[in-house]
């Protein structure tokens, strides 16, 4: 993704970055870029924000699934298995099903309450 013109703040012009993200990221970081309340995109993390926790959950048809720097999984409602796991030991595989499983529950849960 390329990032250029008046509203990048100056220290992270000329800047790479090569962590993960997603569409989900890009609204919450332009606001913060514009110097704006972004906290009500509770699902979006600023991309330019070195400290945030870096995952991309993401959908496809009847399945879900999460990229992180642990490692990745996806889940098949249709053949209602693990497709894909993989991770560097089994306490990471653990923990990235969990975070992947805990992510779209608050994500239905909020969609509900909407």
């Amino acid at each position: 993704m390329l990032w250029f013109g008046e509203v990048l703040k100056p220290n992270y012009k000329g800047s790479k970055w090569d962590k993960l993200s997603s569409h989900i990221d890009i609204t919450p970081t332009i606001l913060e870029q514009l110097g704006q309340d972004n906290t009500s995109y509770k699902f979006g993390r600023n991309i330019l924000n070195k400290q945030r926790q870096v995952f991309v959950p993401y959908v496809f048809h009847r399945g879900h699934g999460l990229i992180s720097n642990q490692g990745y999984y996806a889940f098949s409602e249709d053949y209602n298995k693990v497709f894909e796991l993989e991770a560097s030991d089994s306490t990471q595989m653990k923990l990235i099903k969990e975070q992947t499983e805990m992510y779209f529950q608050v994500a239905f849960e909020d969609y509900l309450s909407y």
